[in-house]
């Protein structure tokens, strides 16, 4: 990336090494229009308390910011749940540039997400190490869908997956988990 020609961006943006790979690591708001500047530059990147905003301030969502970044290799998303709606990980399960994707993980995922559209996204990024982390507002109705994803994934091939939420069952989380790291 270079740096003199996005400095907007870079000016709020931090390199970091994770997995031995520097990614750009932002925390501050980010104008979407400066992001779209560069975004064909990134293959990794880490959301760790930021937003990407449009000039009106409101909130761009995760899916709209993948859908800019073509070559991306590894995504960890955390925090900012307003990034995420209802139709998010739908419009991310229909993305046609996440086929090189080794890496995504999302945090404080709301309520609003469908359990199938997570499930979509499993079953069709099998290369794909996922760990999806729920916040503390869910109901139980939504934790019994959860349960019914895990259950399909510890009996499946995928083992690259791994479901978080307070209150799980730790039996299950403990199977996930190792299958995760190893």
């Amino acid at each position: 990336m270079d740096v003199l020609t996005y400095s907007s961006f870079a000016a709020d943006a931090k390199p970091k090494m994770v997995n031995g790979k520097i990614v750009w690591a932002l925390s501050n708001d980010i104008m979407f229009n400066d992001f779209k500047n560069c975004a064909s530059f990134l293959t990794d990147i880490i959301f760790f308390e930021y937003r990407i905003i449009n000039d009106d301030r409101s909130v761009v969502s995760l899916d709209k910011i993948l859908e800019m970044i073509p070559n991306i290799k590894s995504c960890l998303f955390y925090y900012d749940f307003h990034m995420i709606q209802d139709a998010t990980m739908k419009n991310i399960c229909q993305l046609k540039n996440l086929q090189n994707l080794d890496l995504f993980v999302v945090a404080n995922i709301p309520e609003v997400v469908n359990v199938g559209d997570l499930s979509t996204f499993i079953k069709y990024h099998a290369d794909t190490k996922i760990k999806f982390s729920f916040n503390d507002e869910i109901s139980d109705g939504y934790k019994v869908q959860l349960d019914a994803l895990i259950d399909t994934i510890i009996t499946s091939e995928a083992p690259h997956c791994l479901i978080e939420y307070f209150g799980q069952k730790k039996e299950k989380f403990n199977i996930m988990h190792k299958n995760y790291l190893f």
